[in-house]
């Protein structure tokens, strides 16, 4: 037969009454949780603001920008918004308007102005190629071929 187990009085686990782990954590740090909420807090706000800001920026000088309809008004949008997108294509357009009304190396600067500080715009090469045909239409060649290589590059 088998043998007969001998009774054991040790319990076979303990509930513990104290507060948990995860309570004293709160209790001792309090403070420092509530703060932290209220900077998060403050954090957001002022993120929304901040591309709220920029957002409306943005919407302005394209609204200028549309209604810019001769020469003044575009170098209005460029001086005015020249740090928007709006303000970029303004510089396309401006080089456009000053070539038709005889300006052409104010239209050839503004567009080497705008070639070297828009290298992520979506107009740069349709710029380029602008630059290009009228350093052509000036007879400066070696220059257009320059910029003509860019493109291609």
């Amino acid at each position: 037969m088998p043998a007969d187990l001998p009774d054991s009085s040790a319990p076979l686990a303990e509930i513990s009454q104290g507060p948990s782990a995860f309570e004293l954590f709160l209790d001792r740090n309090q403070k420092n949780i509530v703060i932290l909420a209220i900077l998060l807090a403050i954090g957001g706000a002022a993120f929304v603001v901040y591309r709220g800001i920029a957002k409306s920026r943005q919407e302005t000088a394209g609204a200028a920008l549309n209604k810019a309809e001769d020469l003044a008004a575009l170098q209005a949008v460029v001086a005015e918004h020249a740090e928007t997108n709006a303000g970029h294509t303004a510089m396309v357009l401006l080089a456009d308007r000053q070539w038709t009304e005889g300006q052409q190396d104010a239209a050839i600067e503004t567009l080497r102005k705008f070639v070297s500080g828009n290298t992520g715009h979506p107009a740069l090469p349709s710029a380029k190629a602008s630059l290009g045909s009228k350093l052509m239409a000036q007879g400066k060649a070696p220059e257009a071929v320059t910029v003509f290589q860019e493109l291609v590059e």
